[in-house]
């Protein structure tokens, strides 16, 4: 089981690391979880001396090691993120440097470029992605042969969008690549401990710009008003995994819960009336628990590979296309929309009217749910086939 990489305090990350227990538990696999190197505080904001996966219930995370996969005989699982994806092996690759095998390493982690065919057979992939690759990433080179190597011989790959699904699936018969969800989507309500009474309240979490539009500030408060709610911070991560964040002059004036990690955030979450923000899994989370939410896109970006919208020349923002699968555009928010006062208001009246009802909530949920049961099973369907295929030609001894 490879898991996400990421840095510092990230609920949304760490409800990842929740799927996983969830799909597990359905699907009754058991997994030893590996990283590209130790990572301890994705999912306990103060205690980064402690052990995260145990924490989540994932169990102890192993480091891959110079030579992974050599001597595992086990089947290996990608899960969640970006693992495939061109800009990202790219960036493992410098992140990890020259002196441990840089890109050609990051290929072999990510993509198991020059592992035998055996191990590529018996290997899986579930709820990452490749929307944010560019032309050039499909047109040769080291990194397209060895995507194509790793998709055209492994068990199976269930993306998490079905853009992804579509760019590659000429490269394999049919069912064997499929689109899943995100994997913090699996993540199930009963999970979730009780730590927050209902308060009503209307949960905002700003992290991916520089600067909050105070578009959004206007959001939330017309939300506020129309709950009869106050406004209440969620604590969804710190700068190390939101490092544009820019804590806005607002929070200071709001009353801090104390959360510590990501069971308290997502409890705080749960509590909430509405939420409005602009992270990706903050509002994915919310509509996947019921839970009314706004989010935004990002205009496009001369930054290559923002987590939200990817590089300069293959702009997607990733909630706008998240929202279009399971029928919530009309809770996304656009930046020219911000920028003109009418427009704006506008849409804050259409979301209103929308949330007086549970009619919409309680059609995105739906799609959601559903999207979860169909996808695992037919992603179990294709597991349990490799294995029926490979006790029927075991391995030599």
């Amino acid at each position: 089981m490879v898991l996400p990489q990421a840095p510092g305090f990230n609920v949304g990350m760490a409800a990842v690391d929740l799927g996983l227990v969830a799909a597990f538990h359905k699907l009754g696999f058991e997994a030893v979880p590996w990283r590209i190197g130790a990572l301890k505080d994705r999912a306990l904001k103060q205690a980064p001396d402690l052990d995260s996966q145990a924490e989540m219930g994932v169990g102890r995370a192993e480091t891959i090691r110079d030579d992974w996969p050599k001597g595992l005989a086990d089947p290996i699982l990608y899960w969640g993120d970006f693992h495939h994806q061109a800009q990202y092996v790219d960036a493992v690759g410098r992140i990890i440097g020259a002196r441990t095998g840089g890109h050609s390493a990051a290929r072999r982690y990510l993509l198991l470029d020059g592992v035998s065919t055996e191990i590529k057979e018996r290997s899986a992939s579930f709820g990452t992605t490749l929307i944010f690759n560019g032309i050039r990433d499909f047109l040769g080179g080291d990194y397209t042969n060895a995507l194509k190597e790793f998709l055209g011989n492994n068990s199976t790959t269930f993306f998490r969008d079905p853009i992804s699904t579509t760019l590659v699936r000429r490269w394999r018969d049919s069912g064997v690549i499929g689109t899943g969800v995100d994997p913090a989507l699996i993540l199930e309500s009963d999970q979730i401990p009780q730590t927050y009474l209902s308060s009503g309240s209307v949960g905002v979490f700003f992290g991916r710009s520089e600067e909050t539009h105070p578009g959004l500030w206007e959001i939330a408060i017309r939300l506020a008003k129309e709950n009869t709610a106050r406004l209440e911070w969620l604590d969804w991560g710190d700068l190390r995994g939101f490092p544009q964040m820019s804590i806005p002059e607002q929070v200071h004036r709001m009353k801090p819960l104390g959360s510590t990690t990501a069971m308290d955030v997502l409890s705080h979450l749960a509590s909430c009336s509405a939420v409005v923000t602009d992270s990706y899994h903050a509002a994915l989370i919310s509509w996947r628990l019921g839970i009314p939410a706004v989010t935004v896109t990002a205009p496009v970006s001369p930054v290559d590979m923002p987590v939200n919208s990817g590089g300069r020349w293959s702009w997607r923002d990733k909630r706008e296309l998240a929202a279009s699968q399971y029928g919530a555009l009309d809770l996304v928010v656009r930046p020219e929309e911000l920028d003109d006062v009418d427009r704006l208001n506008g849409r804050i009246d259409h979301i209103l009217d929308l949330f007086r009802g549970e009619a919409a909530m309680s059609f995105i949920r739906t799609q959601i749910e559903t999207e979860v049961e169909t996808s695992l099973a037919a992603f179990a369907t294709q597991l349990e086939g490799s294995r029926a295929r490979e006790d029927k030609h075991p391995r030599p001894a």
